[in-house]
């Protein structure tokens, strides 16, 4: 875990993680992640959103195929 000096500092370090998907370093590009310091409940609630979007994406590739 990194604790940054300040908030601003923390949000461009979070707008440009996404970036490291695309390192030329295969495993920075697999195995390095970047993500807010949430709450419980906010971690939660992002869980749910990334099941949910998993589960609309399979339908849609699901559909897509028949």
């Amino acid at each position: 875990m990194v604790h940054l000096e300040s908030e601003s500092a923390a949000a461009d370090l979070l707008k440009e993680a996404k970036r490291l998907r695309f390192s030329d370093d295969a495993v920075v590009a697999s195995s390095v992640y970047i993500n807010p310091d949430w709450s419980p409940a906010e971690r939660k609630l992002a869980y749910a959103q990334r099941q949910q979007r998993r589960v609309a994406k399979q339908t849609r590739v699901t559909r897509a195929q028949q």
